[in-house]
This record gives structure tokens, sequence and C-alpha cells, in this order.
């Protein structure tokens, strides 16, 4: 090579590194900038509280007004001492994040201000939010700028390194009008409710004989959004022949917030159930994954809606918290998480007192978290059937109430590319293994997942790759055609399959392609050589 041509190679080179850099560091600018442009990313960054707007959606309620309590407060200025109060707990809120007094002069003033500053500087590690009060006004002064009130039901949780609590208490309160701005000028916490959350009756639990539903065309994020009743008569009708008595359906948390009228299609599908004696369990915020305090007021708001839609339906046999929660530990942390947990069962409680409780849990070793404050335990199975009496009889030894299986099932999904593929016969002998170690024990029932097998499986479900969305696909006891699987006959008749032989595994599609290709690659070398030898 000349030198010329070596000196262009060079430059070549150079221009195409300063590109490669230059693409990169635009890349990199236009990240840095989304990042900044985020709405939480920013507050997390710079250490700045987020702001939460006034009509922020804490429950208040307001009781009768006392008879002596001076001239009628106005609804315009009702509302103003409503906003004020509730953002002085909110400004509190966020004292307590930042680790000292944050603009807790605008909402208080006196001794309240000097009180609820020396509890910010304290120094004390904890988070706190406000979610419920009950307020009667005891005086209104004549010049409007005085008013004297009772928070009969201030709720307070706090999230500290101990752990978790949750406080009911009574504060009295007076709020001076200074300046234009109602701020509290005496602030006092004169009693503790007794926490009743333990104290709910547990009814009888009857046995469970349940499936985890979709419908088949229109899975996960298009169950509500596409719904359809004949399908949904259709497939009771189907879970009524495979003498399924109870069924587990999911109400998606953001979907719903943004489209509430999809509660007509759950009213839909809970009446056809109560017709067809079907018993429904209720999956609440499927898909919500921020667990901070700061969203913790919509999500109960969210609650309220749905329960109270729901609370006195005939088909309706339990409320699920939340699935799989700890799957959420890692994003969110397990004490914020548990103790969401937690506030929700109560709030639940107080919605529908009479109604049943569980969380779905993913894994058997988190089941006993509430279990206490739980009608029965639930949680999921994936694992070696081997291993389930072991895995149920410990986590018998941490709880005493009763025991659900509410989800377990194998993947007939079979790949050419990827191994751990499983037969129907496989999927059969799987759930006669585990129903067969649940019926030695104290359970109360079994839901099996899934109804069908699917075609559309989100991202979100179980990740992009085909070796996560395939298996996915195919946990049904119905396949995409509509067929039944042998595992049917497991669950109907309660049969024994025919163990498999363990030859039978290298028929299948991953393992014939192995053969095949070592085989070819076998006579490839083969012929390779006797050529080479001609």
């Amino acid at each position: 090579m000349t030198r010329h041509r070596f000196k262009t190679v060079i430059w070549v080179a150079m221009a195409i590194g300063l590109l490669v850099i230059g693409m990169a560091a635009a890349v990199g600018a236009a990240r840095l900038l989304a990042y900044f442009q985020q709405g939480a990313d920013p507050a997390s960054a710079l250490n700045i509280v987020p702001n939460k707007p006034l009509d922020w959606p804490v429950e208040l309620a307001w009781l009768p007004d006392d008879e002596n309590s001076g001239r009628e407060l106005e609804p315009f200025t009702r509302a103003q001492i409503e906003a004020a109060y509730i953002r002085a707990w909110l400004q509190l809120t966020f004292s307590y994040q930042k680790g000292e007094p944050f603009g807790l002069g605008t909402y208080f003033t006196g001794a309240a201000l000097g009180a609820v500053e020396a509890a910010t500087e304290s120094g004390l590690e904890m988070e706190q939010i406000a979610t419920r009060h009950s307020l009667e006004l005891h005086l209104y002064s004549a010049d409007g700028s005085i008013v004297a009130f009772t928070d009969h039901a201030a709720t307070v949780a706090q999230i500290l390194p101990a752990g978790y609590s949750e406080e009911v208490g009574t504060y009295d309160v007076v709020m001076f009008l200074e300046e234009g701005q109602w701020k509290v000028r005496h602030w006092q916490r004169t009693a503790l409710i007794e926490d009743a959350a333990r104290q709910y009756p547990q009814p009888p639990l009857p046995p469970i004989r349940g499936i985890n539903y979709y419908p088949q065309a229109t899975p996960w994020d298009l169950f509500w959004t596409e719904y359809d009743p004949e399908i949904i008569t259709q497939d009771i009708a189907l879970m009524r022949e495979l003498t399924f008595d109870t069924v587990r359906v999911f109400i998606p948390y953001q979907q719903f917030e943004d489209q509430p009228a999809l509660l007509e299609n759950v009213q839909d599908f809970m009446d056809q159930a109560d017709a067809a004696n079907l018993r429904v369990i209720l999956t609440l915020f499927d898909f919500r994954a921020d667990y901070q305090l700061l969203s913790w007021p919509d999500a109960d708001r969210h609650a309220e809606t749905v329960v109270t839609a729901f609370a006195e339906h005939p088909a309706l046999f339990a409320w699920d918290i939340k699935n799989e929660p700890d799957l959420d530990y890692d994003s969110n942390g397990q004490v914020t998480v548990d103790a969401w947990l937690a506030h929700t069962i109560r709030l639940v409680r107080r919605f529908d007192p009479d109604g049943r409780v569980t969380i779905g849990w993913a894994s058997a070793e988190n089941a006993h978290t509430h279990a206490d404050q739980l009608d029965f335990v639930s949680f999921h199975y994936y694992d070696y059937a081997e291993q389930f009496a072991t895995t149920y009889a410990q986590l018998r030894e941490q709880v005493s109430v009763p025991i659900v299986l509410t989800e377990f099932g194998l993947p007939t999904w079979n790949s050419p590319l990827f191994p751990n593929g499983h037969t129907e016969q496989e999927q059969a002998v799987y759930y006669a293994k585990i129903l067969g170690a649940l019926a030695e024990t104290d359970s109360a029932g079994f839901m099996a997942w899934t109804l069908y097998d699917f075609t559309h499986v989100p991202s979100g479900v179980a990740g992009r790759w085909p070796w996560q969305k395939g298996p996915q696909r195919e946990l049904g006891i119905v396949d995409r055609d509509g067929e039944m699987k042998v595992v049917v006959e497991v669950i109907s008749a309660e049969t024994t399959p025919t163990p498999i032989p363990t030859w039978a595994r290298f028929l299948k599609p991953f393992w014939l392609t192995v053969m095949a290709t070592s085989g070819a690659m076998f006579f490839y070398l083969y012929r390779k050589r006797r050529l080479r030898k001609i």
C-alpha cells in the first residue's frame, strides 16, 4: 500500500470514528434532555418535591355542623377551608420527604407552625401521608376570619425505617384567615381511634374449583375495552361445563382510571356469572406499579369506585387486592409495597365490611404477609410439582387462615429453536401431580391458569422475547382452535394420565432440530473428509 493510500485510510477511519462519537453524543444529549423533561425524574435528580394540585383526591367529608357554630359557613368558604386544610397536611408530607421544613409557613401560623417545623427538623426519617378526613364545624366567627372544627377520622399512614403504621385520630383544629389565606393556627390530636380492621368476621370459605379467565381473542388489555357479551355467555357456559364454580378476573388500574365507563362491562360480566351460579374473584389494581405515598389517594378513589359498585353483587366471591405484588418489591421496595397493601386492605374492608379479601402472591414464600388481615391466603405456583407439598407445608406453618392455590399451570408451547417446551401429556401429568398433592392438604381449593391459549400477549405481561411470550400464550386448557387439551380430563374427571417416558422428550421440536442439525453437520464433515481422501 502506498503512503498516500495509507494516509487516506487513516483519515477515513478518523472521520468514521468522529462521526460515531458525534452520533453517540447526540443520542446521549437527547436522552438526557428527555430525562429532565419527564415528570418524576427531575424531582428525584434535583431533590425537588412534586407539587400536587389542590384537587388532590384525598377523602374529605363534612359531618353536620354544630347548632351553635355562629354564622353559616358559605359553600365557597367551606371549599377554601377544605383545600387549605388538605394542603397543610400535604405540605407536611413534603417536609418529611425533604427532611426539613418546606413551605410550611404558607399553610400554618402561630403555635401550629412552630410545632410542625420542630417535628420536621427532628431528623426523623419518615414518609407520611393523610388519606382521609371527616370534619365537624364548631365555630365560624362573625367576621369570617376564624373557624374551629374537629377532624374525627384523620387517617395518617407512616413509613419508618422500623416499618409501617397507620393511625386514625381525632384532631381539634383552628384556622385563621390571614391576608386572604386560610392557615392552621391550632392543631392537636386529642384521641386515637382503635383500628377495627382486624375485627371483621371471616365468612366461611366453601371449596373452590376455579379458573383464571380472559376471552381468547381479547385477553389482558383488550378484555374490557373489546368486551363482547355474547362471547362471555359462551365462555361462562364452558366454565360451568368443565365443572368450575369460581372464576378470577382482573381490573386494570390505569385503564379503568382513564375509562370509568368500562365498569358497565364488569357489571354485565358479574350479572352473567350470577345467572350461571358462577362465583367471581375481582382482582384490583392490575398492572399498577407505582406505590409511592403521593399516589395513594388516587388509588383510594379507584378502589372506592370499584368496591362500592360491586360490594353487594351476589356473584362476588372475594376481592383480590393486587395480583403478584411481590414482583414489585425490587422496583418499589418491600416496606412500601407491604405498607400500601395493608392500607388498601383496611380501605376495602371499610367499603365492603362483609366481603372476603385476599392477595394473589406470586410466591408462597411471601404469602404469609398480612395473613392475619385476610380471609384466605392465595399464592401462585409454577415450579416443580414434586416440590409442591413441601412448599405448601412451609406456608401452612406460617398462617392459620384457609389457603387457596389461585394460579398454577404448565405451558404446552414448543419451539424448534428454544428448549424447555412441553407436550399436552406433560401438562396433564403436571396437573395431576399438583392436584394430587393439593388433595392431601387442608387447602380450600385451586384456580387453574388459564381457560384459553392466546395469540395476543402484551410485552408487559411476560417480556418481549419469543421464549417469554411463547409459553405465556399456551398455558390454557383449551387450545387456540377451541379443542380441549388432555388436561381437561384430569380436571373434570380427575383421572391419572400416563407418565411420560424419559426418551419422549427427544421427540419435541427443539430436540428434533438439534438432532437434525447435528446429523447435517456430521454428514457435511464426513463428506468433506471423503473428498479430501479422494
